[in-house]
């Protein structure tokens, strides 16, 4: 079973709507299909809602999306993550900036959108 993705290109950005289970095969390939779907759309710029992902396998599954993310959408690819406020950890974010990514994840759109357009890479 894998991530289901469901992509809206907008004016700004491309927004990835996932939803399904938080195993370590499933959520590298979703990070190569909204990888390819940013290069189709000639988009660097992408708000992930996962807020219907479901909690990890293992917790070592975090540690991995941190290297895919930073693998398959490094920079300029500026990515925005929006997760439930009871699911938001820093560690896959964490792993995924120390290797270069614009990645942050988030709890409410409005504050991810926000981030996203921002010129700067940081909150």
């Amino acid at each position: 079973m894998s991530i289901e993705l469901k992509f809206k290109e907008l004016e700004a950005y491309l927004f990835v709507e996932a939803s399904g289970p938080f195993t370590n095969s499933s959520v590298k390939q979703a990070i190569k299909a909204v990888r390819d779907e940013a290069d189709a759309l000639e988009c660097t710029r992408i708000l992930i809602d996962a807020r219907k992902v479901s909690e990890p396998d293992v917790q070592l599954t975090r540690y991995y999306t941190g290297e895919y993310f930073a693998e398959f959408l490094p920079q300029p690819f500026k990515v925005a993550l929006i997760k439930r406020l009871d699911d938001t950890d820093r560690f896959t974010e964490t792993v995924a900036v120390n290797r270069g990514a614009q990645y942050w994840v988030f709890s409410d759109e409005e504050t991810a959108t926000h981030w996203l357009l921002k010129k700067v890479s940081y909150l």
